[in-house]
C-alpha cells in the first residue's frame, strides 16, 4: 500500500480511503509504535527483489539499491541505525554490488522462459493459452473472432501509474 500510495499520489490526487490510511499511519507518533522504525516499514516498504526489478521493462519500484550492514554481525537491513538483534546497530551503507546482468540468469526475470501471460482490464492474470484468450474476449462481449485486430501498444511507467 505505502508504495503503490507514494508513487501514484503525485500524479493521480486522491485514492478515496487510501490516501486517508497513509495519511493517518504519517501522522502517528513513531514513539507509538511497537518499535519505532514500524512506521517507516508501514510507509515506505521495501522491495525484497530490487535486482530482478531494475530488469523489467517497466520499473515501478522505487526502492533503494543501499542498505546497512551490522556494526557487529554479518546481517543486513535497508534501515539505518536500527537496532540488530545482536544489540548492534545498523550502519554501515553498503550498496548492491551485483549487477542485474549477474543476478538475472536469462530476460524474463520473473517468469519461466516461454510462458506468456494475458492481463485483462479487470486485472486478472492468467497464463496464455487459446483458451483463457477465447474467455477473456467473450467475457468483453467479443463474439466474432473476425472483430479482432492486432495492436502494438507502448506501456511506460506513466501509463501504468
Amino acid at each position: 500500500m505505502g508504495t503503490i500510495i507514494r508513487l501514484v499520489k503525485p500524479e493521480a490526487g486522491t485514492i478515496g480511503c487510501m490516501n486517508n490510511l497513509y495519511q493517518s499511519v504519517k501522522n502517528l507518533n513513531e514513539e507509538d509504535m511497537y518499535v519505532e522504525h514500524y512506521k517507516t516499514l508501514l510507509l515506505n516498504p521495501i522491495n525484497p527483489y530490487p535486482k530482478y526489478c531494475m530488469k523489467l521493462k517497466v520499473n515501478l519500484d522505487d526502492s533503494r539499491s543501499k542498505y546497512y550492514k551490522c556494526s557487529d554481525c554479518r546481517y543486513n537491513n535497508y534501515y539505518m541505525n536500527v537496532e540488530c538483534k545482536c544489540n548492534g546497530k545498523y550502519n554501515k551503507e553498503t550498496f548492491l554490488k551485483d549487477s542485474v546482468e549477474n543476478t538475472c540468469s536469462d530476460e524474463y526475470v520473473f517468469r519461466k522462459t516461454g510462458i506468456s501471460f494475458l492481463i485483462s482490464d479487470g486485472l486478472q492474470v492468467k497464463v496464455a493459452s487459446p483458451s483463457s484468450l477465447v474467455q477473456m474476449l467473450l467475457n468483453v462481449g467479443m463474439s466474432e473472432m473476425n472483430q479482432i485486430e492486432e495492436m502494438h501498444v507502448e506501456i511506460g511507467k506513466n501509463e501504468v501509474i
